[in-house]
């Protein structure tokens, strides 16, 4: 499993319509790396998870399949891949 959030999000709640998604610094707390090598993680995984706008962005540009299984929460996009 690759999990990858925008650092400005960690430990944060976002909560839109009945959704509650909470970015769980026990889940998504490691190693702080830039946008290029979260790029070079996002190959490795085999399941997939991201949140926020700058990975997501930055993966969707690289892969249009990743345009289509994007959800926002709260304006935030997420996005699981399982390859």
């Amino acid at each position: 499993i690759v999990a990858i959030c925008d650092e400005d999000l960690l430990g944060k709640v976002l909560e839109e319509k009945g959704v509650r998604f909470e970015v769980k610094e026990d889940f998504y707390r490691g190693e702080l790396v830039d946008v290029e090598r979260a790029l070079e993680l996002v190959e490795t995984g085999t399941i997939v998870n991201l949140v926020g706008e700058t990975i997501v962005s930055a993966l969707a540009e690289r892969n249009d399949v990743v345009k289509l299984a994007v959800v926002e929460i709260a304006g935030v996009p997420h996005v699981q891949l399982i390859t």
